[in-house]
């Protein structure tokens, strides 16, 4: 046993035939995905609590198997452990998850301890305490597991420094007004702004929204001219932004979106047209004050800077002659789509539909491929998004079986 800056710790060569004699109470709880690392805490009749940690081990408790023999050794049929039953019985708690047992001899006093006023609130390693006549166990700790969570705090310290030093600032949102349609005359019923970064070759953008809330004098009537009464914050994210991320004003947005309605309803992928204004995305909360509003959006971001990125990632527009360049790329993918249809559609219907990520039916794609060795695997990302979803088996097997269950139903209806 030794002292490592005030924290009692042990090897697993301390756990001698003598050690094991005076254990009472062990609990393993085993490593998942769901609970994270697991640990063996062992309690021994000396009033001694010793705690494993799983966090730096390889295989987790796997590798524990020779050394911690005494615990780890299943029954013949492998339906439990073979000290169960043995000099040993299992207990449970709905404050601890995993295997608990504790032995003949203390297993009295022990439930005593438990069905006790006091013990209702510990847990299974202090109730053992309890039984053993002390509120306090001496505690000793793993020193393998001391060492990985001194690693753990100083790696933890250093990226929190590094991200208080690369966070987002106030600065970086540049809220800019909403107007009623889109009319600057019209009156304005909020603000937003844009973080955007780069991703590869991509573009993307957070967009938050800040609603101001009229008051009313009673349902539907709104009192114009008076101070907002709250602040509705939302969210957006956006992950392959084309065009300018802001808003031109109204009469000013031919040079970006198309001037006719045939163009603007061709371009509905482009990120920030007319209608995406009034699209704010994932509500957040609401705020008594606009500051508190704007506050909360940049928390918010700084959160989840694996999307919206640092100071240093953070750009402040989109350049012009990449997105040209993005949007000719999507253009001359539409037209090889209408040079080829015929080979594309009859792909499809003998296959299966394409996703616009390529990682769904991704034999659709290869087949495409093939047919039609002019078409790049970016090209089809471009168009399978208008294909017709209709044509696809697994849509026309959903479709048969609703059309079969809709008759069962009118069936049903008229026999009544």
């Amino acid at each position: 046993m030794a002292q490592n800056d005030f924290v009692k710790t042990f090897d697993l060569e301390d756990l001698t035939e003598s050690f094991w004699k005076k254990v009472v109470f062990w609990h393993v709880q085993y490593s998942s995905s769901w609970t994270g690392p697991g640990f063996l805490i062992m309690v021994t009749n000396d009033r001694k609590r010793y705690l494993i940690g799983f966090e730096d081990l390889p295989f987790g408790e796997l590798c524990l198997g020779e050394k911690l023999n005494h615990i780890f050794q299943w029954s013949k049929d492998r339906k439990k452990y073979a000290i169960e039953g043995n000099g040993w019985k299992r207990v449970r708690d709905k404050h601890d998850r995993g295997e608990a047992f504790v032995r003949d001899d203390v297993y009295e006093s022990f439930m005593e301890a438990y069905s006790s006023e006091e013990g209702a609130a510990m847990r299974l390693f202090d109730i053992v305490g309890l039984a053993l006549g002390t509120k306090e166990l001496e505690r000793f700790t793993y020193i393998r597991t001391v060492k990985f969570n001194e690693k753990f705090r100083k790696e933890m310290k250093e990226f929190e420094e590094e991200h208080e030093r690369n966070k987002l600032l106030p600065e970086h949102l540049k809220w800019k007004p909403l107007y009623v349609n889109n009319i600057k005359d019209a009156g304005q019923f909020g603000e937003y702004a844009v973080l955007i970064t780069k991703k590869d070759d991509n573009y993307r953008a957070g967009k938050f929204t800040i609603l101001f809330q009229e008051p009313q004098s009673s349902p539907m009537l709104t009192e114009h001219g008076k101070e907002p009464e709250c602040y509705i914050l939302f969210e957006k994210s956006y992950y392959d932004v084309y065009g300018p991320a802001f808003y031109p004003e109204k009469g000013k947005t031919d040079d970006v979106f198309g001037s006719s309605y045939e163009e603007r309803a061709f371009l509905k992928w482009i990120s920030f047209d007319e209608g995406d204004m009034t699209d704010y995305g994932k509500f957040l909360r609401c705020f008594k004050t606009l500051e508190e509003a704007r506050n909360y959006a940049l928390v918010f971001a700084n959160a989840n800077n694996h999307f919206y990125g640092y100071k240093k990632t953070v750009i402040d527009k989109i350049d012009p002659k990449e997105d040209h360049e993005k949007r000719i790329k999507r253009y001359e993918a539409y037209q090889m789509f209408r040079k080829h249809y015929k080979e594309i559609i009859d792909a499809v219907l003998d296959f299966e539909y394409p996703d616009g990520t390529c990682v769904g039916p991704y034999f659709v794609i290869s087949e495409i491929e093939e047919r039609v060795p002019e078409i790049s695997r970016e090209m089809i990302q471009y168009f399978c998004d208008d294909l017709p979803l209709t044509l696809s088996k697994s849509t026309q097997r959903m479709i048969e079986k609703e059309k079969e269950r809709s008759m069962k139903i009118l069936y049903s209806i008229a026999d009544q």
